[in-house]
C-alpha cells in the first residue's frame, strides 16, 4: 500500500453526521459577552502595489500576507483591489432596489421553487432555513446566484427586467470584476434604523474535484481523519441540497 492508500483508506466518514456534530457544538458557544474587534484582528492585504508594478516581487510579498491571514486568522479585508468604489456603490443600489421590491414580486423567483430546473439559486425569504441548513430560520434575506463549471448567468433566476431594468447588467458586471479578482466578500454595518445589505461573491474550488489529505500529513501512525470528498457533496450537506 502506498502513502496515497494510507492517506485515503478511511472510508467511515458521514458528512451528515459531522455537520449535526459541529451544529451541536456551535450551540454550545458562550455568545452573551460579544467583544468588539480589535484594529489587527481582521488582518488587511493591499494589492495596490502589485496592481501599479505587475512584479513578481509585489506578487509574492501579497501571497505571503495572503498565507497568514488564511493560516492564522481565516477572514481578511483587501484594498488597493481595482475594484472602482462606483461600481460597488452601484451594485449596492441594485441590491437596495430588489430587496425593496414587494415580497409578492421576490416570490416568483424562490430558490428551489419546482418550476425551476436548477436548485440553489434565486430568492430566500426571511426565516428560511437554508445557508446553512438550520432548524431556526435566518433573520434575512437574500438573492443567490450561482455558476460553476455547468452553469452560467443566464441559468440564474432574475428579477422581472420591467421591475429593476439595471439589475441584472450591473450584478453580473460587478461579478465578472469579482472572478478577475478572485478570496472578496464584505458588508456594510447597520446605522441606526437603516437597513444592511451584504454582496458577497464566493470563489470556490472545482466543484468536482476530489480533495483528500496530503500524503506528508498522514502516515499508518496518523491515518487521515477523513475520506476524499469533493466540494459539491461537502457543500450540498452544509446548504442541506
Amino acid at each position: 500500500m502506498n502513502t496515497a492508500d494510507k492517506c485515503s483508506k478511511n472510508t467511515d466518514f458521514d458528512p451528515d453526521a459531522k455537520e449535526q456534530q459541529l451544529r451541536s457544538e456551535s450551540e454550545q458557544w458562550d455568545t452573551s459577552q460579544p467583544e468588539d474587534a480589535k484594529p489587527d484582528d481582521i488582518p488587511n492585504i493591499d494589492l495596490e502595489a502589485y496592481f501599479t508594478t505587475g512584479s513578481d516581487e509585489d506578487l509574492t510579498a501579497a501571497a505571503e500576507q495572503l498565507r497568514v491571514a488564511c493560516e492564522e486568522t481565516g477572514f481578511f479585508s483587501i484594498t488597493g483591489h481595482q475594484v472602482s468604489s462606483d461600481d460597488i456603490n452601484d451594485t449596492f443600489e441594485q441590491v437596495r432596489q430588489f430587496h425593496a421590491l414587494p415580497i409578492e414580486r421576490k416570490s416568483q423567483i424562490l430558490m428551489d421553487r419546482p418550476d425551476w430546473p436548477v436548485g440553489g439559486m434565486g430568492y430566500l425569504p426571511l426565516k428560511n432555513r437554508k445557508l446553512p441548513a438550520r432548524k431556526t430560520g435566518n433573520v434575512n434575506e437574500a438573492f443567490i446566484i450561482k455558476c460553476d463549471d455547468t452553469l452560467g448567468m443566464e441559468d440564474n433566476q432574475w428579477p422581472d427586467a420591467a421591475w429593476l431594468p439595471e439589475f441584472r447588467m450591473q450584478v453580473e458586471h460587478y461579478a465578472h470584476q469579482m472572478e478577475a479578482l478572485g478570496t472578496r466578500h464584505f458588508a456594510n454595518n447597520n446605522t441606526g434604523s437603516e437597513s444592511r445589505y451584504s454582496i458577497p461573491f464566493f470563489f470556490n474550488a472545482n466543484p468536482h474535484h476530489v480533495m483528500s489529505c496530503i500524503p506528508s500529513c498522514c502516515s499508518d501512525d496518523n491515518p487521515a481523519r477523513y475520506p476524499p470528498i469533493s466540494y459539491a457533496r461537502s457543500q450540498g450537506v452544509v446548504q442541506g441540497e
